[in-house]
């Protein structure tokens, strides 16, 4: 790996004054003693960092992408964001950064809604809660594909079973190294 700098911002060459460096102290106070008051807890990294405050040293929240009780604490948080702050918003649990020689990428969780307050979606019981067990089935697949194809006039002759290529996936994996 090589990283070269390919612009350099001018930077501010003169020393602070006395008064302008005790300004910067004393605002970097403030800013502290809010965070503490509010029980605000800051990491540093590529994205917002939580971590379990129950169990602390396992693996799941210091070297690993996943674990027992990551994805349930993720569903919760995301669940109370919209709830919050996107009413009649969406949910919607994607694909995250996929990092090199993880074997899958990592998922992102989001929520969405209007800025102009006009729902975009109106009844929050129809999502699913992956924290709770659910019986659908590959027919239960099918049978929707059929209808949503029939719905949007498509011909279901087009739908297709979808299938992985495990050992493809395999080698590529092991070039990685």
């Amino acid at each position: 790996m090589k990283v070269t700098r390919i612009y350099e911002a001018p930077r501010v060459t003169r020393p602070y004054t006395e008064a302008q460096w005790s300004s910067v102290v004393d605002l970097g106070h403030k800013v502290d003693a809010d965070l503490q008051a509010m029980d605000v807890r800051l990491t540093m990294g590529g994205e917002p960092t939580f971590v379990s405050v129950g169990d602390l040293d396992a693996a799941e929240w210091n070297t690993t992408a996943l674990g027992p009780t990551k994805r349930g604490y993720a569903s919760e948080l995301v669940q109370r964001l919209r709830a919050k702050y996107g009413q009649n918003g969406f949910l919607h649990f994607g694909q995250g950064k996929w990092y090199p020689g993880e074997q899958l990428p990592r998922w992102a969780l989001s929520v969405y809604w209007r800025a102009d307050g006009e729902p975009c979606w109106s009844d929050p019981a129809l999502f699913a809660d992956e924290r709770e067990p659910s019986h659908y089935t590959t027919a239960d697949a099918q049978r929707f594909l059929e209808r949503l194809a029939q719905r949007l006039q498509l011909d279901t002759k087009y739908i297709a079973p979808g299938y992985e290529d495990v050992w493809y996936y395999l080698w590529r994996e092991r070039r990685l190294r």
